[in-house]
């Protein structure tokens, strides 16, 4: 892994983690 991968999975991250917060508050 690169520091660019490691970048772009800890964005992918906290994207996923706001839609799940958003789809939890939208239940």
């Amino acid at each position: 892994l690169t520091w660019l991968d490691l970048n772009d999975i800890q964005a992918i991250c906290q994207y996923i983690l706001k839609n799940a917060k958003n789809l939890q508050g939208e239940l």
